[in-house]
C-alpha cells in the first residue's frame, strides 16, 4: 500500500518538476534566448518591414516573447504567448480583426518560424523576424518551446524561493553591512511566518562583499548560489549590471548608488539616489528660489562624484542653466559673479569656505542630497540662514505605526546606527515582495520583471509610494527640507519632486 502510494504521489508531482533537458532543447533553448546555433555558421533572421537580413542574435525569440514564451509588450508591440500550451490548444486562436486559425502542429509552427505564417494562411506581424533556421535548429527550437514552460529559472522550487544580496560583513564597513543584513532577515522571517508566497518560503543568500573582486562576488551569488533575484545590494557597478542583464537576474535596491548611469531594463531602484536627490534640488531651485543661474558643483575625491557632476552639470544646461563650474573640494574655491547655488557632491565645507561664501552678497543657495548632511550644517553662520536645502528619499512622516514598532525593535539591538540604509533595504524588499506577489504563482524573472513595470503608487509604509513604467527604474521622488539654523531644525519645504519630473 505504501509503496503504491509513493508511486501516486512521485507521479502527481511529475508536472511540478523541471527535469532537466535534453542536447536538442538545451540547443533549442539557445536558439530562443539568444539566436544562436551550435555551429560556426550564424543563424540570420529576415525582417519583413525592413527588407533587412540580420544575425539572429540580434533579435532573439526571448527579446520579445520574453524567457518564459508569455510576451512582454514593450515600444507599442504587443508580442503572444508562445507556450506550447497556448499554440496548440484545441479551439485555436481568434485574432484581431475577426481572423482566427486552428491550433498549432509541429509543421505549421516550423512554418510560421520560417515564412511567418499562421496555421490559418494568415500573415504575422511585420514585426516578427523571420529566421533562416535548418530543419534539425527547427526541431530543436520546437522541441524547447514544448518544454520551455517546466525550464524553470535558477532560485524556484515548488517550495522556495533563493534571494541573494552582497554586503561587507567583514573590515571596516563590517557594523553597516551586518546591519543591513539583519534588517532583511526579519523582515523575510515575517513573510515566512505569514505563509511565503504564494505557497513559497523566501530564503535570503548573503555573500561577504569586503575586498573581494566585484566579478567574484556576483558569480558566487549566480553560480554557486543560484538565486533567482537579487535585493538590496550595498553597490552595483556597470560592469554588474551588464553581467545581471545579459544574465536576466532582476535587481531590486541598491544602497550606495555612486554610477551617474542609466543602469539595466532588469534593475529597479525604488527609491532617489544621489543623481535623482540633486537633479530634485536643480527643480526645487528653479520652481521655488527663482535661481535658475550661476552654479558651482563642489566635488568630493573620488572618482564617481567627478562622474555624477558631470552628469549633473549636463542634466542643468539641458534645462536651461548656464554651464556650471565643476571644482574639487581640496582646490582654492573661486567664486564667479551672480553665484546663485552650490551644489555639494561627496564634499563638505572646510571653514574658509564657508568664510568666503558668507561673504559673497547674497551666499549661494548650499545643495546637497540627504545622506551628505551632517550636524556640522547647523554650525553655518547665520548668512545662511533660509539658504540650506537638503533631499531625502524619505522622511519619518512617510512610516507607518507598524513601520514605527519594527524599527524600534531594532533600535535595542542596532542602536540608531546605518538607519537609512536599514530603511532603504525594507524598502527594497517590500517591493521586490510586491512584485512577487502579483507574478503570482507561475513565476518566472521575466514575470517578475513585468509585475514590477506594472506597480504604480504602490504604499511601501516607508518611503513615498512607488512606481515604475517599461521606461522608467527610478521609483519614487525626493522630499526637500530647509534647514533652520537659528532653532537647529528641519523644515519640510512641503516640496516633493516626483521621478516623472526630473
Amino acid at each position: 500500500m505504501c509503496a503504491r502510494l509513493c508511486t501516486l504521489l512521485s507521479l502527481a508531482l511529475l508536472p511540478a518538476l523541471a527535469w532537466g533537458l535534453s542536447d536538442n532543447e538545451k540547443a533549442g533553448q539557445q536558439l530562443y534566448r539568444y539566436g544562436q546555433a551550435n555551429t560556426d555558421s550564424p543563424v540570420q533572421a529576415r525582417l519583413e518591414a525592413a527588407d533587412t537580413v540580420v544575425d539572429a542574435s540580434l533579435l532573439p525569440c526571448a527579446g520579445c516573447h520574453g524567457r518564459d514564451g508569455r510576451g512582454r509588450a514593450e515600444g507599442g508591440l504587443n508580442p503572444p504567448d508562445i507556450t506550447w500550451a497556448r499554440l496548440s490548444k484545441p479551439y485555436g486562436e481568434r485574432l484581431p480583426g475577426a481572423r482566427q486559425h486552428p491550433p498549432y502542429t509541429e509543421a505549421s509552427l516550423a512554418r510560421a518560424i520560417r515564412e511567418g505564417v499562421d496555421p490559418g494562411g494568415n500573415r504575422l506581424s511585420p514585426a516578427m523576424p523571420r529566421y533562416s533556421l535548418s530543419q534539425r535548429q527547427v526541431r530543436d527550437l520546437i522541441a524547447y518551446l514544448q518544454r520551455i514552460e517546466e525550464d524553470f529559472d535558477p532560485g524556484i522550487s515548488d517550495q522556495s524561493l533563493v534571494l541573494g544580496t552582497w554586503q561587507p560583513l567583514s573590515g571596516a564597513q563590517a557594523d553597516g553591512g551586518q546591519a543591513v543584513s539583519l534588517s532583511l532577515r526579519e523582515a523575510i522571517a515575517q513573510i515566512n511566518l505569514d505563509g511565503g508566497i504564494h505557497g513559497r518560503r523566501l530564503t535570503l543568500v548573503v555573500v561577504d562583499s569586503a575586498e573581494r573582486d566585484e566579478q567574484a562576488v556576483l558569480d558566487e551569488l549566480l553560480d554557486q548560489h543560484e538565486v533567482f533575484a537579487l535585493v538590496a545590494v550595498q553597490t552595483s557597478s556597470a560592469a554588474q549590471q551588464e553581467q545581471l542583464r545579459q544574465a536576466g537576474v532582476p535587481l531590486v535596491g541598491t544602497l550606495l548608488r555612486n554610477d551617474p548611469g542609466p543602469g539595466s531594463a532588469w534593475t529597479f531602484e525604488p527609491l532617489a539616489g544621489i543623481q535623482d536627490q540633486m537633479k530634485a534640488l536643480g527643480l526645487f531651485a528653479e520652481q521655488a528660489l527663482s535661481a535658475r543661474g550661476a552654479a558651482l558643483i563642489l566635488v568630493g575625491p573620488e572618482p564617481a562624484h567627478q562622474a555624477q557632476a558631470e552628469s549633473l552639470s549636463r542634466w542643468l544646461v539641458q534645462r536651461g542653466w548656464p554651464a556650471p563650474a565643476i571644482q574639487g573640494a581640496e582646490a582654492p574655491l573661486v567664486l564667479g559673479d551672480g553665484l546663485s547655488a552650490l551644489f555639494l557632491l561627496g564634499s563638505g565645507l572646510s571653514s574658509s569656505q564657508v568664510s568666503l561664501l558668507a561673504s559673497h552678497s547674497p551666499p549661494p543657495y548650499l545643495l546637497l542630497a540627504g545622506e551628505q548632511a551632517q550636524a556640522e550644517l547647523f554650525e553655518l553662520p547665520m548668512a545662511f540662514s533660509a539658504r540650506v536645502f537638503v533631499a531625502y528619499p524619505f522622511l519619518p512622516d512617510d512610516w507607518t505605526p507598524a513601520f514605527r514598532e519594527r524599527l524600534a525593535r531594532q533600535r535595542a539591538i542596532l542602536g540608531n546606527g546605518y538607519l537609512n540604509r536599514r530603511v532603504s533595504a525594507s524598502v527594497a524588499l517590500a517591493i521586490l515582495e510586491e512584485g512577487l506577489r502579483r507574478a503570482g504563482r507561475q513565476l518566472s524573472r521575466e514575470a517578475l520583471i513585468r509585475a514590477l513595470e506594472e506597480l504604480y503608487d504602490h504604499p511601501t509604509g516607508m518611503s513615498p509610494r512607488v512606481g515604475f513604467s517599461g521606461g522608467r527604474r527610478v521609483g519614487a521622488g525626493a522630499h526637500i527640507v530647509r534647514l533652520d539654523l537659528e532653532n537647529r531644525e528641519l523644515h519640510h519645504t512641503g516640496y516633493y519632486i516626483p521621478p516623472e519630473q526630473r
